[in-house]
C-alpha cells in the first residue's frame, strides 16, 4: 500500500500560510480555504508549491519529508529540496548514496560539494577514484565545489568526468586544491561554458606558460563574479585566461594580488571595462619590485575605462617597516589616479600594518586629490581602516590619535563629510 496519503493540508502547512509572503499570493489568487470543521483545508497546488520553496530556503528537513510524504502532487516539489544538494567527504556513506542516487533521484541534485579533509587536515582521496559510478549519474550540476583536491592523483578516467560531465555548472567554489600544471586548472574552467560564477582561495599551481591552452577560450566570457582569494599562486594565471577571451562582462571581480606583475590585472580590467560594478585588490609591499618609479604602475593598473564602478575596495598589506623606502606605497595612488566613474558611491581602503610608522609611506595628500576630483561628485563614503597586527604591538594598546591624524591628513574629504577613520587590531 502506497504510504501517500489524500492530498490535504496538514497542520504545519497551515502554520506556514501565516508568511506574508504566502499570504499575499493567496489573496492575489482569491484562495478560500474551507471552514468546514468535518473537512480538512485544501490548497491550490500553486500555493503548497510556494510553501514548500519557503521550506526549503531554511531547509527545514523534517518539514520537506512530511511533505514529500503527503501526496503525490507534493512529492516533486518537495525531492527538489530534499535532493538540491549532496556533499561527498571521506565520512560519507559513499555505498548508500550510490544506491540512492543510481535512480532517477540524481536528476534533482544540483550542487556537488568534494571535500577530501579529514579533521580539517587534506587525505588521501583515492576514494573519489573508486565512486566514478556515483558522479556519472550527476548529470544536473549547477554550482560545483571542490575542497583540498589534488587533481594530479585522480586517475584519468575520474579526471574526464569533470571534464565532460557537468556543462551545467555555473557557479564554482574551489578551497586549497593543488593543480601543479595550470592549463589542467584551465582545461577545466574551459570545460564549463556556463560559468557565471568562479571563486577561489588558497589554490596551488606552478607559474608556467599557458599560451596554448588559451587559445582554446570561448570568444566571450560574461561572469557575475570572478573571486581570487589570498594565498592562490601565480594569480596572473586567472587574469590571463579571463583577459584573453575576445570579449569580456564580469560584473564583480576580486583578486588578492601578491608578487605577479600586474600586467595581466590591467589588461583584464581594461577588457572588462564599463561591465564592472565593484572592484577589490588586495595587494602587499612586494608588488613594489615590478617598478622603479612612482608612476610605473599607472599604465598597468589602469581604472579609467571601468566607468561604470560603484564600489572600489583598497587592501595594502605593509610588510617592510622601513619608514624611509622611497618607494612609498604608491600603488593606492596610482590607482585612484585613474579613477572615472561618475557612479562610484564607496571607496574602503584597508591598511594592514607592523608599526603606526609604516603609515608615513602612505601618500595621504594625494588620496586626499584623487577622491575629492568633481569627477567623484558621487562619491558618498570613504572609509578608511588601518588594522594593527597584534603580533607585532609588544603589548602596548591602539594608538587613539591615529584616526585624527589621519583625518587631518585629508581634509578635502573630512570637509566633504564622507570621510570614516577607523583602526583594529588583526
Amino acid at each position: 500500500m502506497s504510504m501517500l496519503k489524500p492530498c490535504v493540508t496538514p497542520l504545519f502547512l497551515c502554520d506556514a500560510i501565516n508568511d506574508s509572503r504566502v499570504l499575499s499570493l493567496c489573496s492575489s489568487q482569491y484562495v478560500g480555504l474551507r471552514n468546514d470543521p468535518f473537512t480538512s483545508p485544501r490548497l491550490p497546488q500553486e500555493i503548497t508549491d510556494k510553501v514548500i520553496d519557503l521550506l526549503g530556503e531554511s531547509y527545514q528537513r523534517t518539514a520537506l519529508a512530511a511533505c514529500s510524504l503527503t501526496c503525490h502532487a507534493w512529492l516533486d516539489r518537495s525531492r527538489v529540496h530534499i535532493h538540491s544538494s549532496v556533499r561527498l567527504d571521506p565520512c560519507s556513506n559513499l555505498d548508500h548514496l550510490t544506491q540512492l542516487y543510481t535512480s532517477p533521484l540524481a536528476e534533482y541534485v544540483r550542487s556537488l560539494s568534494i571535500d577530501v579533509c579529514v579533521d580539517g587536515e587534506p587525505a588521501e582521496h583515492k576514494w573519489i577514484d573508486e565512486i566514478r559510478p556515483l558522479l556519472r549519474q550527476f548529470t544536473r550540476i549547477e554550482r560545483l565545489s571542490l575542497d583540498a583536491l589534488v587533481w594530479a592523483d585522480l586517475e584519468n578516467e575520474t579526471q574526464q568526468i569533470f571534464l565532460t560531465q557537468y556543462p551545467l555548472v555555473s557557479d564554482l567554489w574551489l578551497s586549497t586544491c593543488d593543480f601543479w600544471d595550470p592549463s589542467e586548472f584551465l582545461r577545466l574552467l574551459q570545460a564549463l561554458p556556463r560559468l557565471e560564477s568562479v571563486r577561489m582561495e588558497g589554490m596551488v599551481w606552478e607559474p608556467e606558460d599557458c599560451t596554448d591552452i588559451l587559445r582554446h577560450n570561448a570568444p566571450a566570457l560574461r561572469l557575475r563574479w570572478l573571486d581570487v582569494g589570498d594565498i592562490c599562486t601565480a594569480p596572473h594565471v586567472i587574469a590571463k585566461w579571463a583577459g584573453c577571451h575576445r570579449e569580456v562582462a564580469i560584473e564583480n571581480i576580486h583578486f588578492s594580488w601578491a608578487c605577479d606583475h600586474p600586467v595581466d590585472l590591467g589588461i583584464l580590467l581594461k577588457k572588462a571595462g564599463s561591465s564592472v560594478q565593484t572592484l577589490s585588490l588586495t595587494m602587499d609591499d612586494r608588488i613594489q619590485r615590478w617598478t622603479t618609479y612612482p608612476a610605473a604602475l599607472c599604465g598597468s593598473l589602469d581604472l579609467s575605462r571601468n566607468t561604470e564602478l560603484r564600489s572600489l575596495r583598497l587592501f595594502a598589506r605593509l610588510d617592510t617597516p622601513n619608514v624611509c623606502d622611497p618607494s612609498g606605497v604608491f600603488w593606492l595612488s596610482n590607482v585612484l589616479a585613474q579613477l572615472s566613474s561618475p557612479h562610484l558611491s564607496e571607496v574602503s581602503i584597508c591598511v594592514e600594518v607592523k608599526v603606526y610608522h609604516q603609515l608615513l609611506r602612505i601618500d595621504w595628500r594625494s588620496i586626499d586629490m584623487y577622491l575629492s576630483s568633481p569627477t567623484l561628485a558621487g562619491l558618498k563614503r570613504v572609509e578608511i581602516c588601518v588594522l594593527r597586527r597584534c603580533a607585532f604591538s609588544g603589548g602596548q594598546p591602539l594608538n587613539p590619535d591615529v584616526p585624527r591624524l589621519i583625518g587631518e591628513a585629508l581634509p578635502k574629504l573630512s570637509a566633504r563629510r564622507v570621510l570614516d577613520v577607523m583602526q583594529q587590531w588583526t
